[in-house]
């Protein structure tokens, strides 16, 4: 029998409860002693590093609603036999979920828009000046989309929707692909130079950090627009707020930090600083993927996984 501590469980779906009760104990939110854990449920709030993870000792599993891991000790799990189980272990079960994507979307028309400095505005300065607020209509545009997998495919599809002419950049995925999608395949820098906005939804890997920097940042025109619901670390924030202060670019929306898991460094961030300065730049608490819709999809999915993982070891 597990022990099963599931880390936050408000609105946690029933069901994958269910699940976890029929492989063991279950403790939600806190339990008395955390050296009886066995499988360890979390979400996104939790930064996974080896201090909090030696409270622990007797950790089998832990359970991510995630496909990136950057939020785990990776080496460390690796030093203490760890397993980890994500979403990557579940794509089938997640394949029509795209609740990311929308925010991408979103994202894209509120920074196009600057829906909320329009807003700030009206409600704070009591300003009404539309001439403000000039800006430029989607259809017609084209969009760079970095990473062609589930949500940058979503996002693709919703783009031609609106009439966009869509670029995209994937070393991994196959020309067969692209012309599925009816997307233009492209070199990272061929489409930086030809991007109105450019939208990031690439997996994190130590080669492609940073890979939005200022070499890249110096290929883009001075109205481009970044979007970015991946992960911080692929674009150097600080080349970034630079450019955007020199207007070099014309803004950027991120629901992701490098550093988001840290609070000190979270609250020094140059993005928050220039969002705070009414620039254009729009920040939102990761929530890509937070909608109930696919929460619950995504915790009942996951619980089955680790349901047929054990029975399979055991």
């Amino acid at each position: 029998m597990m022990n099963i501590l599931i880390t936050e469980s408000d609105d946690y779906s029933k069901e994958a409860i269910s699940i976890y009760s029929n492989l063991g104990n279950v403790f939600l939110d806190a339990a008395s002693k955390k050296e009886e854990i066995n499988i360890l449920v979390v979400k996104l709030n939790i930064s996974l590093n080896s201090s909090y993870l030696q409270q622990y000792p007797n950790l089998e599993f832990i359970v991510t609603p995630t496909t990136g891991l950057t939020h785990i000790d990776l080496l460390f799990c690796e030093q203490k036999s760890i397993k980890i189980i994500s979403l990557n272990d579940c794509k089938e079960d997640i394949e029509k979920i795209s609740s990311t994507a929308e925010l991408a979307l979103g994202l894209m028309i509120a920074l196009i828009r600057k829906i909320t400095r329009a807003n700030q505005d009206v409600v704070i300065n009591k300003v009404w000046n539309r001439n403000l607020y000039k800006s430029k209509q989607l259809q017609g545009s084209t969009i760079g989309i970095i990473g062609l997998g589930r949500i940058g495919s979503m996002m693709s599809h919703f783009c031609k929707a609106l009439g966009m002419n869509v670029l995209a950049y994937d070393p991994y995925i196959s020309d067969a692909s692209f012309n599925n999608l009816g997307v233009t395949k492209s070199s990272l820098r061929y489409l930086l130079e030809n991007s109105f906005i450019i939208s990031i939804h690439a997996n994190l890997t130590n080669k492609n950090r940073h890979m939005i920097s200022v070499e890249e940042l110096s290929y883009m025109s001075p109205d481009t627009l970044i979007i970015n619901t991946a992960r911080g670390a692929l674009i150097d924030e600080s080349a970034v707020c630079k450019s955007i202060v020199s207007k070099r670019i014309g803004g950027i929306a991120v629901d992701v930090l490098e550093n988001e898991h840290t609070d000190e460094e979270l609250m020094n961030s140059e993005l928050l600083s220039l969002a705070k300065k009414n620039y254009n730049v729009i920040v939102t608490p990761h929530i890509g993927g937070c909608t109930i819709d696919a929460m619950n999809i995504t915790e009942l999915a996951i619980a089955k996984t680790v349901k047929k993982i054990i029975q399979e070891s055991s």
